[in-house]
């Protein structure tokens, strides 16, 4: 694919109020044709809306779409079925360049800017689809100075924010051969709180502060094996980040378990106390665990394990995430539909969170460890063995 810049007539250049570009880009593939569509954005932009006015300014925006048609060239993907995925695959391998070469995270910044933009006037204008349908989402805008209320207006605006940053890339994800040595250096009560977050994708202070009547019975539980409960997290019992309350889903296994830990260690350690704390897990004082005595078992643990990788509390969350996107064919119609229901178990604000953190990693922990993505859940069910 080649760039090509046409000469524009004076006549035209009078219509720029004579600003610096007497020029216009033509995008051509290897047999010299014309590739409509970032040709007429190209246009559309310079001359029927006047919008691009300096040389500069179009130089910038050639270069970003260029960089994009040149990476879905080189991975054999045509500009009609983009997806997330690609967009971040290519995110990172810019940010990755920009590691082995001068360019600044800033340069990145740009050029995804420039490119987001593209891809918003194609599908607006009919040259693909939507590749970020179901991710759209309303905001509310004033219009000041043009509405005598100045009233808020609602409009559909992509959120796309998490293609318009660099972010610093983070350790890998463990292998389900790290995530078994690390487990089995755990004691039996991290461990459970280890289970906890790796089957529901819940943050350590919300395991922490979680109430023992989230779980149902124990007489349900013994009555009714092989089923996944519903635990309903409210705001107004435990902390949750954001005040979202929402609801995970535990397994019967876990499930019972944890009724095992709050007959055998929890009522030992209430034996004593006057005022009874509502959290399910307690420490040997009989008072809710603080997060950092949990990261200290995670770091000792680690340590104990050998591992060349950190391991915290957090990265429990990250893997039921990747865990649950990556097998996405095998419970939801589409990878849209997964982000948005993680979003809703994650408890994350907004969808596009979701889907910057961790479709990258999904695409990472594919090329690390493929048998990670299929016995998931059978493995963790054997390390745990609680």
């Amino acid at each position: 694919m080649k760039v090509v810049e046409l000469i524009l007539k004076s006549a035209f250049f009078d219509d720029l109020n004579k600003k610096q570009c007497s020029t216009i880009p033509v995008f051509i593939d290897d047999r010299f044709r014309i590739i409509d569509a970032p040709t007429n954005y190209v246009i559309h932009q310079i001359m029927e809306i006047g919008r691009w006015k300096s040389m500069h300014t179009i130089r910038s925006n050639v270069e970003s779409i260029k960089s994009l048609l040149m990476f879905l060239d080189g991975i054999g993907v045509s500009l009609s079925t983009i997806n997330m995925r690609h967009w971040i695959h290519w995110r990172n391998n810019m940010y990755e360049d920009g590691i082995r070469h001068p360019n600044s995270s800033r340069s990145v910044n740009v050029r995804l800017r420039n490119a987001s933009t593209f891809i918003v006037w194609c599908i607006n204008n009919g040259y693909i689809e939507d590749p970020f349908i179901g991710l759209t989402e309303v905001v509310e805008v004033n219009y000041h100075g043009v509405n005598f209320n100045q009233k808020k207006f609602k409009v559909k605006k992509y959120k796309i924010n998490s293609l318009l940053r660099v972010r610093n890339l983070k350790d890998r994800l463990p292998t389900i051969d790290e995530l078994m040595k690390f487990v089995n250096q755990l004691n039996s009560e991290i461990k459970l709180i280890a289970w906890v977050m790796l089957e529901s994708g819940m943050r350590i202070s919300e395991v922490l502060s979680m109430p023992t009547n989230v779980l149902p019975s124990f007489q349900d539980v013994i009555e009714q094996s092989r089923i996944r409960y519903a635990i309903h997290l409210k705001n107004n019992e435990m902390y949750i980040k954001n005040r979202k309350s929402r609801i995970v889903f535990f397994s019967h296994s876990l499930c019972y378990a944890l009724w095992i830990y709050i007959q055998q260690v929890r009522q030992e350690r209430l034996s004593s106390k006057d005022n009874i704390p509502t959290s399910l897990f307690l420490s040997n004082r009989g008072k809710p665990w603080h997060p950092s005595s949990v990261q200290k078992h995670f770091k000792k643990a680690c340590q104990s394990a050998l591992l060349s990788i950190s391991m915290t509390p957090h990265t429990m969350r990250h893997i039921f995430a990747t865990q649950t996107l990556a097998n996405w064919n095998f419970y939801f119609s589409s990878e849209t539909t997964c982000l948005l229901w993680l979003k809703e178990r994650l408890g994350h604000s907004h969808v596009s969170t979701t889907s910057d953190v961790y479709i990258g990693m999904v695409s990472e922990l594919q090329q690390m460890d493929h048998e990670i993505l299929n016995k998931y859940e059978n493995d963790l069910l054997n390390m745990m063995k609680y």
